[in-house]
């Protein structure tokens, strides 16, 4: 309970809280906004380092630096 409103103290400042009242629902949905960020994210992140492990993987098997050469001619 209170720390959503240290949340939004901290978020929007000492000077704006004491000219307004703090909405809940506006701090609920703030959060699930972030989390949603967060959550791409680390979906984001999950991708790239798969994509590295996969690479390092080929490159340990295969004894080189680049496992995979593309010819384009």
């Amino acid at each position: 309970m209170m720390f959503e409103e240290f949340k939004a103290i901290r978020k929007l400042g000492f000077r704006f809280v004491s000219l307004r009242e703090v909405d809940r629902t506006d701090l609920q949905f703030d959060f699930y906004d972030n989390l949603q960020v967060l959550l791409q994210v680390l979906n984001f992140a999950s991708v790239i380092a798969s994509g590295l492990m996969i690479w390092k993987g080929l490159g340990v098997v295969t004894n080189t630096e680049s496992p995979i050469v593309v010819v384009l001619r």
